[in-house]
């Protein structure tokens, strides 16, 4: 009678616990800022605006980096070119 419960337990968490890093990773992808704590530190990537996370790193200390996990609301990655093409005849 043992041997079903503690096997029906184990699958249960097996389950459980492969969906809970997808859930984490989707949370994490909606927030374009991260705090970063020292640079070998731990990234909490949590914030919605860099005055939050700005406003973080000034009370307990580490700096803002913009979210490397981070899609916008289309589900693109939000980052914009560094130098954007211009053309010169336009």
């Amino acid at each position: 009678m043992r041997f079903p419960i503690v096997s029906l337990v184990l699958v249960a968490v097996a389950l459980l616990g492969d969906t809970l890093p997808t859930a984490a990773q989707s949370a994490v992808s909606a927030y374009p800022w991260c705090l970063e704590r020292g640079a070998a530190g731990p990234r909490s990537c949590y914030y919605a605006s860099y005055e939050q996370c700005r406003y973080e790193a000034f009370t307990n200390g580490g700096f803002c980096v913009r979210s490397p996990y981070y899609r916008g609301p289309d589900g693109a990655s939000g980052r914009s070119p560094a130098h954007p093409r211009r053309h010169r005849n336009s």
